[in-house]
């Protein structure tokens, strides 16, 4: 007789049984201006960056039949996003992703770099945030030049950022593939320094060699245009700044 309902008090409990999944971790970051300054009051999701541009983001989790767990044997993907709105500033996309993110224990909290948001209204570009070193991609003949930070790995949060580096990425590899005898054949990367005194510093290395070519000259911020004066650097004198970011940015070369 109980053999009779073991078989279907066992399938009951099964389909009935749920196991709990992560749907989002607990999220804390901050919100700043590209000068460093928080910005308070900027919509993140379901809630608002405090006074000091810090943001937290509850975790969130959901039920899930353990049958369905029991067919696929691993634990289900993780994907969430949010937006980042601020009035007067231009917003923000994140998202993020992981095969088998799902199956995280309760409590997992993420904390991610600090997100930059820039101004809606056009203004003109700070010339402190260029002084420092860049790692730079070009295209072979450097009419389109890739600017990213060193940090630029861990600082790339954000849609326009991934956009952005997938650009970079493919620079990179045509120019390692390229077989033509052009100044940048060979060349996947090099590194523009815009120092103090409008001083600036351009050193190459070549894939196959560890000799360092490097070239000096002057620059020059006027809006959006940046000049580039060297009489050896194999870089044009004159670009458009394009899709300025507080860790990357693209010049296109200005037709002469």
């Amino acid at each position: 007789m109980i053999k009779q309902y073991l078989f279907p008090i066992l399938l009951l409990i099964t389909f009935s049984s749920c196991i709990s999944r992560l749907q989002r971790p607990e999220i804390r970051g901050t919100v700043t201006d590209f000068e460093g300054n928080p910005i308070p009051g900027a919509a993140i999701a379901e809630t608002q960056s405090q006074n000091d541009g810090s943001f937290t983001l509850k975790e969130q989790r959901y039920s899930q039949f353990l049958i369905t767990e029991l067919l696929t044997m691993e634990a289900p993907p993780l994907a969430y996003g949010f937006t980042i709105t601020k009035e007067g500033y231009q917003e923000k996309h994140f998202f993020e992703m992981s095969t088998h993110g799902g199956g995280a224990r309760k409590g997992n909290t993420h904390t991610i770099d600090t997100i930059f948001m820039k101004r809606a209204a056009a203004s003109p570009i700070d010339p402190k945030l260029f002084e420092k070193s860049w790692d730079v991609r070009s295209t072979q003949n450097a009419d389109t030049l890739f600017f990213i930070h060193p940090n630029f790995q861990a600082r790339c949060i954000t849609q326009d950022c991934a956009i952005f580096h997938q650009q970079y990425s493919k620079a990179g590899i045509e120019n390692s593939k390229n077989q033509r005898a052009t100044t940048f054949s060979g060349i996947p990367q090099f590194t523009v320094t815009f120092q103090k005194e409008n001083q600036l510093s351009i050193q190459m290395i070549q894939k196959d060699s560890k000799e360092a070519i490097l070239y000096k000259g002057k620059w020059a911020l006027k809006k959006d245009q940046l000049e580039l004066e060297s009489k050896t650097s194999p870089l044009h004198p004159s670009y458009t700044i394009k899709d300025f970011e507080r860790n990357y940015f693209i010049l296109i070369r200005n037709k002469e």
